[in-house]
């Protein structure tokens, strides 16, 4: 498929580029989904394949520049089983306002990004990626307090969906995001590094047929 028939969407959290998160880009090719943050250049991206398999993974191009084998490449991978008339979430990020940070001297952003409200109280943003297998057009709107992003028909028929949300930071969604900075951080320390001030991301496990990535500022 060429670049000029590859269909692309472009959003971040915040309010300007001096308060917002990094921008966010998909790219859907047929029926290949890929999503990836241009603080991450690139080095990594997220993968959601007509095949079902789904991964957080190096590029290719910066495996081979640093001699990594192929099967090593992806940091998490799951699978997306197709269900027929039902609107299946195959992956999510999780943006909490604390780490939108100002990008007013490394990047400005392009016409054309869609900039996504944060909320003003306690709760975080949450981006959910659908995919919908039907035989009938894509009609219908988004629950209440759920809004609309983008959708796409992909070649195999499916439908791929992407909204937002700001649901509540949980005190056990926040124990889980401060253990696992934690950890990041101790990995950081006991390798000799320092903050870098770059945006970075976790992970959770894959669960529910989906993984989670929350953006972090190291």
């Amino acid at each position: 498929m060429s670049k000029k028939s590859k269909q692309h969407f472009e959003f971040c959290v915040g309010t300007s580029n001096s308060h917002r998160s990094t921008v966010w880009r998909i790219v859907v090719n047929e029926s290949d989904i890929y999503i990836m943050s241009e603080a991450y250049g690139r080095s990594a991206k997220i993968s959601l394949h007509k095949s079902g398999v789904c991964q957080i993974a190096m590029t290719s191009e910066l495996t081979r520049e640093l001699g990594i084998l192929e099967e090593e490449r992806p940091s998490e991978r799951w699978y997306y089983t197709s269900q027929k008339n039902t609107g299946n979430i195959v992956f999510t990020i999780d943006i909490l306002n604390h780490f939108l940070s100002d990008f007013s001297e490394k990047e400005e952003t392009k016409p054309g990004v869609k900039y996504i409200a944060p909320p003003e109280d306690g709760r975080l943003t949450e981006i959910l990626f659908y995919k919908i297998n039907t035989d009938s057009p894509f009609e219908g709107e988004t629950p209440d307090g759920y809004n609309h992003l983008c959708d796409y028909k992909l070649s195999n028929g499916e439908y791929f969906m992407v909204c937002y949300h700001y649901p509540e930071f949980t005190e056990h969604n926040q124990k889980a995001y401060s253990d696992g900075y934690n950890q990041i951080i101790k990995k950081m320390e006991s390798a000799n590094l320092t903050s870098t001030g770059m945006i970075g991301y976790m992970t959770t496990e894959p669960f529910d047929g989906q993984c989670r990535l929350i953006e972090i500022f190291i």
